[in-house]
């Protein structure tokens, strides 16, 4: 299993794909990892060379403490480049957009795009932080059973409730079942104690494709839209009947989307 130490930080990556091809690099989101692309990785890796990178305090990933976002998109950077890629693509989802925004902010000659899924560059209003926090430190106290039902409705839209009951009793399952979360919790504490990056959207300096899901609260489409009005670059998509977990609610869309932009980019696919 690939596996490099950086900065005294374990990092734990899997790449599947074609080799030949562009590197597609995914970060995930918070709490559901590298597995929110399963659905969605199959329909890009016959033509592309896939990287999905465990964050910080996810699956094999280690932790130091404190955590912060920049210094963590610096760890990235340093991995990937001892890797053997070619036009590298950065596909942040949540967290793993916003982490996507800080390197190529500082390293933009090193990738060819970037792919922003549910990713917030503002910070969060005061309520909001306030309710998901409470969340994140019950989950943190071992109380799985308590918030399951009430976090689900946070990152599924009302149509996959009632169209995809299996998904949503996956990943409930994942919740009750997940296993010490102190890990984890490091890393959404990087999340909620993260910079206002609104001042360095300009400085994006790539191509950059925007995917909202329409009714997600946490990153709501005008969140995405303020990201793709201030990025020189960028273009917006907002997904129908999907919320903050897209690529497993829509992957086949999300899917398409990608296709279409980086077929636009002079990328050979």
């Amino acid at each position: 299993m690939p596996i490099q130490t950086i900065n005294d930080v374990v990092l734990h990556y899997d790449e599947s794909g074609n080799h030949s091809k562009p590197s597609l690099i995914f970060t995930g989101s918070l709490l559901f990892g590298a597995g929110g692309f399963d659905a969605l990785i199959p329909m890009l890796e016959n033509n592309f060379h896939i990287v999905r990178l465990d964050v910080h305090g996810h699956g094999q990933s280690g932790v130091r403490v404190p955590l912060i976002l920049e210094e963590m998109a610096e760890d990235f950077y340093e991995l990937l480049s001892r890797l053997d890629l070619r036009e590298p693509v950065w596909v942040g989802h949540s967290i793993g957009g916003m982490l996507g925004l800080r390197i190529v902010c500082k390293h933009p000659v090193f990738f060819s795009a970037l792919v922003l899924i549910a990713a917030l560059a503002r910070l969060d209003p005061p309520d909001l932080r306030e309710q998901t926090w409470q969340l994140w430190e019950a989950f943190h106290a071992g109380q799985r059973t308590t918030i399951a039902d009430a976090a689900l409705p946070f990152f599924f839209a009302k149509a996959t409730f009632r169209e995809q009951p299996e998904l949503i009793q996956r990943n409930r399952d994942l919740i009750l079942k997940f296993p010490d979360a102190e890990n984890v919790f490091q890393s959404a504490r990087a999340v909620f104690e993260r910079t206002d990056f609104t001042e360095f959207l300009p400085r994006i300096a790539i191509p950059t494709l925007v995917i909202a899901g329409r009714e997600d609260s946490g990153v709501s489409p005008a969140e995405a839209q303020f990201i793709a009005e201030h990025v020189p670059d960028a273009r917006l998509v907002v997904v129908e009947e999907a919320n903050h977990l897209v690529p497993l609610e829509k992957p086949r869309q999300v899917a398409e989307e990608m296709r279409k932009f980086l077929k636009g980019l002079s990328l050979d696919c």
